[in-house]
Protein backbone atom coordinates (compact mmCIF):
# COMPACT_ATOMS: atom_id res chain seq x y z
CA UNK A 1 0.00 0.00 0.00
CA UNK A 2 2.94 2.78 0.87
CA UNK A 3 3.75 2.26 -3.05
CA UNK A 4 0.38 2.93 -4.22
CA UNK A 5 0.18 6.36 -4.92
CA UNK A 6 -0.21 6.06 -8.85
CA UNK A 7 -3.09 3.44 -8.74
CA UNK A 8 -5.88 6.53 -9.20
CA UNK A 9 -3.89 7.44 -12.28
CA UNK A 10 -3.35 3.54 -13.67
CA UNK A 11 -7.72 3.16 -13.46
CA UNK A 12 -7.68 6.52 -15.41
CA UNK A 13 -5.56 5.66 -17.97
CA UNK A 14 -7.79 2.25 -18.20
CA UNK A 15 -5.36 -0.22 -16.71
CA UNK A 16 -6.50 -2.89 -14.78
CA UNK A 17 -4.72 -3.19 -11.38
CA UNK A 18 -4.79 -5.62 -8.95
CA UNK A 19 -4.85 -5.23 -4.90
CA UNK A 20 -5.58 -6.35 -1.90
CA UNK A 21 -8.83 -5.74 -0.73
CA UNK A 22 -7.43 -4.07 2.83
CA UNK A 23 -5.28 -1.85 0.12
CA UNK A 24 -8.44 -1.02 -1.53
CA UNK A 25 -10.01 0.18 1.54
CA UNK A 26 -7.35 1.92 2.87
CA UNK A 27 -6.85 3.92 -0.43
CA UNK A 28 -10.81 5.06 -0.57
CA UNK A 29 -10.55 3.30 -4.14
CA UNK A 30 -14.55 2.55 -4.66
CA UNK A 31 -16.25 0.19 -7.60
CA UNK A 32 -14.09 0.68 -10.20
CA UNK A 33 -14.57 -1.19 -13.69
CA UNK A 34 -10.48 -1.82 -14.09
CA UNK A 35 -10.00 -2.91 -9.78
CA UNK A 36 -9.53 -6.34 -9.30
CA UNK A 37 -9.50 -7.38 -5.91
CA UNK A 38 -7.39 -9.91 -4.92
CA UNK A 39 -6.85 -12.32 -1.83
CA UNK A 40 -4.04 -13.82 -0.16
CA UNK A 41 -3.83 -17.56 -1.18
CA UNK A 42 -6.47 -16.84 -3.81
CA UNK A 43 -5.22 -18.21 -7.48
CA UNK A 44 -6.16 -15.41 -10.45
CA UNK A 45 -5.68 -15.85 -13.54
CA UNK A 46 -4.50 -12.48 -15.12
CA UNK A 47 -4.18 -12.65 -18.80
CA UNK A 48 -1.50 -15.84 -19.43
CA UNK A 49 -0.63 -15.93 -15.95
CA UNK A 50 -1.68 -17.24 -12.79
CA UNK A 51 -0.64 -15.32 -9.94
CA UNK A 52 -1.13 -16.43 -6.56
CA UNK A 53 -0.78 -13.59 -3.27
CA UNK A 54 0.96 -14.97 -0.03
CA UNK A 55 1.27 -13.49 2.73
CA UNK A 56 4.52 -10.95 3.85
CA UNK A 57 5.45 -9.10 7.13
CA UNK A 58 4.77 -5.48 6.80
CA UNK A 59 2.98 -2.84 8.18
CA UNK A 60 0.38 -2.04 5.81
CA UNK A 61 -1.47 -4.47 3.70
CA UNK A 62 0.58 -6.17 1.57
CA UNK A 63 1.79 -9.77 -0.59
CA UNK A 64 4.27 -11.04 -2.25
CA UNK A 65 3.46 -13.10 -5.39
CA UNK A 66 4.43 -16.67 -7.40
CA UNK A 67 3.82 -15.94 -10.79
CA UNK A 68 3.95 -18.52 -13.55
CA UNK A 69 3.63 -17.42 -16.91
CA UNK A 70 1.57 -20.09 -19.51
CA UNK A 71 5.08 -21.84 -20.44
CA UNK A 72 5.79 -22.94 -17.44
CA UNK A 73 8.39 -20.18 -15.65
CA UNK A 74 7.80 -19.31 -12.26
CA UNK A 75 8.94 -15.70 -11.10
CA UNK A 76 8.88 -15.12 -7.35
CA UNK A 77 8.13 -11.35 -6.31
CA UNK A 78 8.99 -10.46 -2.59
CA UNK A 79 8.46 -7.05 -1.89
CA UNK A 80 8.66 -4.58 1.58
CA UNK A 81 8.86 -7.65 3.88
CA UNK A 82 10.78 -8.44 6.98
CA UNK A 83 10.89 -12.17 6.82
CA UNK A 84 9.56 -14.62 4.92
CA UNK A 85 8.20 -18.14 6.27
CA UNK A 86 6.90 -19.29 3.04
CA UNK A 87 9.04 -22.12 1.28
CA UNK A 88 9.26 -22.68 -3.07
CA UNK A 89 10.82 -25.12 -5.60
CA UNK A 90 10.99 -24.16 -9.47
CA UNK A 91 11.56 -20.60 -8.84
CA UNK A 92 13.15 -19.48 -12.29
CA UNK A 93 13.78 -16.08 -11.29
CA UNK A 94 13.02 -14.29 -7.81
CA UNK A 95 12.66 -10.41 -7.02
CA UNK A 96 13.47 -10.15 -3.51
CA UNK A 97 13.34 -6.97 -0.76
CA UNK A 98 16.73 -6.68 0.17
CA UNK A 99 16.75 -3.03 2.06
CA UNK A 100 19.42 -2.58 4.36
CA UNK A 101 22.89 -4.35 5.97
CA UNK A 102 22.48 -4.70 9.79
CA UNK A 103 25.81 -2.94 10.45
CA UNK A 104 25.60 0.02 8.14
CA UNK A 105 22.00 0.20 9.65
CA UNK A 106 23.24 0.48 13.52
CA UNK A 107 26.05 2.87 12.50
CA UNK A 108 23.72 4.86 11.56
CA UNK A 109 21.19 4.77 14.32
CA UNK A 110 24.32 4.99 16.29
CA UNK A 111 25.64 8.58 14.78
CA UNK A 112 22.23 10.09 14.76
CA UNK A 113 22.00 9.69 10.95
CA UNK A 114 19.04 8.10 11.54
CA UNK A 115 16.45 8.49 14.59
CA UNK A 116 16.29 4.99 16.48
CA UNK A 117 12.67 5.04 16.14
CA UNK A 118 13.55 4.64 12.23
CA UNK A 119 15.90 2.16 12.66
CA UNK A 120 13.11 0.54 14.46
CA UNK A 121 10.54 0.53 11.77
CA UNK A 122 13.35 -0.33 9.44
CA UNK A 123 13.88 -3.21 11.32
CA UNK A 124 10.69 -4.70 11.71
CA UNK A 125 9.05 -4.22 8.32
CA UNK A 126 11.84 -4.97 5.98
CA UNK A 127 14.62 -7.44 4.86
CA UNK A 128 18.11 -7.12 6.02
CA UNK A 129 20.93 -8.87 3.41
CA UNK A 130 21.61 -11.24 6.05
CA UNK A 131 18.01 -12.31 5.88
CA UNK A 132 17.59 -12.39 2.72
CA UNK A 133 20.69 -15.07 2.42
CA UNK A 134 19.01 -16.95 4.84
CA UNK A 135 15.95 -16.93 3.30
CA UNK A 136 17.24 -17.94 -0.04
CA UNK A 137 19.30 -20.77 1.38
CA UNK A 138 16.20 -22.10 3.00
CA UNK A 139 14.22 -22.51 -0.20
CA UNK A 140 14.81 -25.05 -3.66
CA UNK A 141 16.91 -22.99 -6.15
CA UNK A 142 17.75 -25.69 -8.33
CA UNK A 143 16.02 -23.98 -10.85
CA UNK A 144 16.87 -20.68 -9.94
CA UNK A 145 18.56 -18.55 -13.05
CA UNK A 146 18.53 -14.82 -11.88
CA UNK A 147 18.36 -13.06 -8.30
CA UNK A 148 17.05 -9.09 -8.55
CA UNK A 149 17.47 -7.42 -5.06
CA UNK A 150 14.92 -4.94 -4.86
CA UNK A 151 14.24 -1.53 -2.68
CA UNK A 152 17.64 -0.90 -1.32
CA UNK A 153 17.65 2.10 1.34
CA UNK A 154 19.42 4.88 -0.47
CA UNK A 155 21.27 5.30 3.44
CA UNK A 156 21.21 1.50 4.79
CA UNK A 157 22.48 -0.34 2.09
CA UNK A 158 25.21 -1.09 -0.31
CA UNK A 159 24.77 -2.18 -3.89
CA UNK A 160 27.80 -4.11 -4.68
CA UNK A 161 28.22 -5.85 -0.57
CA UNK A 162 24.86 -7.33 -1.33
CA UNK A 163 24.72 -7.81 -4.42
CA UNK A 164 28.55 -10.20 -4.35
CA UNK A 165 26.78 -12.16 -0.94
CA UNK A 166 23.72 -12.90 -2.38
CA UNK A 167 25.11 -14.43 -5.63
CA UNK A 168 28.57 -15.81 -3.36
CA UNK A 169 25.57 -17.47 -1.30
CA UNK A 170 23.52 -19.04 -3.81
CA UNK A 171 25.90 -19.20 -6.72
CA UNK A 172 22.90 -17.46 -9.04
CA UNK A 173 23.60 -14.38 -10.96
CA UNK A 174 22.56 -11.74 -9.05
CA UNK A 175 21.62 -8.21 -9.73
CA UNK A 176 20.65 -4.91 -7.92
CA UNK A 177 17.00 -3.28 -9.70
CA UNK A 178 17.01 0.20 -10.59
CA UNK A 179 15.43 3.19 -11.66
CA UNK A 180 17.68 3.70 -15.16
Amino acid sequence: MDHAKAIPDLLKAGIDVYMLRDTAEALRIGDHHRLHVIEHGCQEIVSRWTVLPFYIHHDVPAAGFLIVTSDGEKLLFVPDTAYLTNRFTGVNIIAVECNYVADILSNNIHKGSIPQVVGYRVRRNHMSLDTVIGFLKANDLSQCREIHLLHLSDGNSNEEEMRKRVQEATGIATYIASWQ
